[in-house]
């Protein structure tokens, strides 16, 4: 169950914070109500959604980047973010 809630999560976070979530966004909220403060409240939730996103990626990236370029460096946690919250806590049980 948990694994599901994690594969869901992920795909709605990624959705939501897509091209097609912000357009589905707008056409629900005008659908429901013709406000357009509304539909712009709503707007912003998924350009934020996006943006952060993106942002998350792109420093995780730098991260594993600085990461590699250490020969101390312990190189067994790049691309930990691929992985699920259990496997995650198991590398946090196993130091």
């Amino acid at each position: 169950m948990t694994v599901l809630f994690e594969k869901l999560a992920t795909l709605a976070a990624t959705w939501v914070g897509g091209k097609y979530g912000l357009l589905t966004g707008i056409v629900i909220i005008f659908a429901m109500d013709t406000s357009l403060i509304d539909a712009v409240s709503f707007a912003m939730l998924f350009l934020a959604a996006n943006n952060s996103n993106r942002e998350m990626k792109a420093i995780q990236r730098k991260l594993d980047v600085l990461v590699a370029s250490i020969d101390e460096a312990d190189n067994e946690f790049i691309g930990l973010d691929h992985l699920s919250e259990k496997e995650i806590d198991a590398h946090d049980l196993n130091r």
